[in-house]
Order: C-alpha cells, then sequence, then structure tokens
C-alpha cells in the first residue's frame, strides 16, 4: 500500500510539471516559485517539408498544429539555416493567428527573403513561437528540452524545410555511408555499395541482409518518382537470413539528389509470403 500510494504521487507530481513545463530560467535551473502555465504547439499533422530547388516559386512546406495549456493567440514563424537556439540568428517568416487545427505554411520565396537566399541540400529549421492571449511567449528557447524531446507530447516546437534537387541518376553510384538502420544489419559509418538503374528512374542497393548475417544477397531495386523524388520498394527477394526461405523486402521513403542521401521508411520483412518482420523498419545512406 506504501508504494502504491508513492506511486500515486509521483504521477501526480509528473502531470503538474507537464503543466508548468515552461518556466523562467536563471543559469539553466529551474526556479520553482516562479514556475507559470506554459503552452506548446501539437503536431497534428506533417504535410510537407521538402523545398523542390526547381520549383522554388512555388514550393511550399507546411504542418498542422493544435496547442495544450494556455489559450495561444498567434504563432511567430521564425527560420534558420541548419539549427540554431540562438534567438539572434533567428530571421521571422510571420506571424499566423491561431486557431486549434492551424495549417502553418510557408513558402519558399519567404525562406529566400528571410534568409537571403535558398541554397541546394540545405535544412532550415522553423522555429515556432507561441504567443498566448496574455502576452507571454514560449518557443524552444524556453521550452524544457526533455519534454520536447519526448515523442509522446508530440511537440511542434521547431520542425525542418529540406531543400531537394531535380533528380540525378547518376550521383547515386559507388560506397554509401549507413546513417541510420533501426533493423541493425549495419553500424552507423558501414558502407553500402549504390548503383544507377537498371532503369532510368531505378536505383540499386546492396544492402539487405548485411554480410554478417545472411547469404544469397540480392541488390534491391528502387523505383524513384523523378517529380517529387519519392522513392517505392515493391516486395522483391533480398537474400536469405540463414534459412531455407527467401526473404522478401518492401518499403517507401525519398532521395535527394543535393545531399546524395537515400531515406527508406516503412520497410517490412517477408518471408514466405507472410510477415517476418513488420517494423517497420528504417535506413538512411549518405554518400
Amino acid at each position: 500500500m506504501k508504494m502504491q500510494i508513492k506511486n500515486y504521487v509521483l504521477s501526480f507530481i509528473s502531470i503538474l510539471l507537464l503543466i508548468g513545463f515552461s518556466c523562467q530560467k536563471k543559469d539553466n535551473i529551474y526556479d520553482f516559485d516562479k514556475m507559470i502555465l506554459g503552452s506548446y504547439l501539437t503536431l497534428v499533422k506533417t504535410n510537407n517539408t521538402t523545398i523542390d530547388f526547381a520549383n522554388l516559386a512555388t514550393s511550399k512546406v507546411s504542418i498542422q498544429v493544435g496547442s495544450k495549456g494556455s489559450p495561444v493567440e498567434k504563432v511567430n514563424v521564425f527560420v534558420v539555416e541548419g539549427a540554431s537556439l540562438d534567438k539572434t540568428k533567428w530571421k521571422l517568416v510571420k506571424s499566423v493567428p491561431f486557431t486549434e487545427g492551424v495549417i502553418l505554411e510557408v513558402s519558399a520565396t519567404e525562406i529566400a527573403a528571410a534568409v537571403g537566399a535558398i541554397k541546394p541540400g540545405s535544412t532550415y529549421t522553423l522555429y515556432n513561437e507561441v504567443v498566448t492571449t496574455d502576452g507571454r511567449k514560449f518557443s524552444s528557447i524556453n521550452t524544457d528540452a526533455d519534454f520536447e524531446g519526448q515523442a509522446g507530447y508530440k511537440m511542434a516546437m521547431s520542425w525542418t524545410a529540406t531543400t531537394t534537387c531535380p533528380y540525378d541518376q547518376s550521383v547515386f553510384t559507388g560506397s554509401f555511408s549507413v546513417t541510420k538502420d533501426t533493423w541493425q544489419d549495419y553500424a552507423i559509418g558501414d558502407l553500402v555499395n549504390v548503383q544507377p538503374g537498371p532503369g532510368a528512374n531505378q536505383i540499386t542497393i546492396f544492402v539487405y541482409p548485411s554480410p554478417a548475417y545472411g547469404t544469397n544477397r540480392k541488390g534491391v531495386v528502387i523505383n524513384v518518382n523523378p517529380t517529387d523524388r519519392s522513392i517505392n520498394i515493391p516486395e522483391q527477394i533480398v537474400g536469405d537470413y540463414g534459412t531455407d526461405t527467401d526473404v522478401a523486402m518492401l518499403g517507401a521513403g525519398s532521395v535527394n539528389s543535393c545531399t546524395k542521401t537515400i531515406t527508406i521508411t516503412g520497410i517490412v520483412f517477408k518471408q514466405g509470403g507472410a510477415i517476418y518482420a513488420a517494423g517497420p523498419y528504417a535506413l538512411t545512406l549518405k554518400q
């Protein structure tokens, strides 16, 4: 019973801390005597986070957001190339009147006007500054990173816009480094062979299974949509993991010719027509 009471108390304290997550700071130490009710944005939907460098005049990025905490009057959207919590480097893009479910949309021309010019292959961070109806302001600067970093809260205090170039098959050739592999066949930094083709809008990667885990390895053919650089991996045999039955893989994602990056998401493995590992898993390769 004592343990139960203790757990209830801890849960109650956690709720109080979440409600008052935004607080005044001094030397990065919280002054709990001055803790106040804050406000933050929640991500409802990601619409698009890609800037098409070939169509800067019409390209836009946007997310849909809600809110938690104090009533919100408006959202100031700032931008910086790369990322920075130094507000002196932020450039104001626009102020958006807030209603629940509002779509924060930023055009490439608005970003260019703020930062000077958009560079191919660059990533821009958009910081959302919440302005409450009583005039207080909350952003990634004065929001506890522990809360912002927890996926369960679905915070949308910042988001990214990545510039992509027109699809260029010729850049996808040679050794690419693994920067992410949630299937964990590879360590970060391991090299994977990538080749253009066999078709004009296709790339072949020699990835799963890795030499350490499987045999009879076959290339995975990726279909590329040259218009939006999205990719589709239709179900196909990739090799086997020490069994008599070959393993198949399917997935989706995107390519970026500017940064020579292949991002694969939603990876599912099958064996004998049945799900072998549902995941979904993710793989990112970069030259």
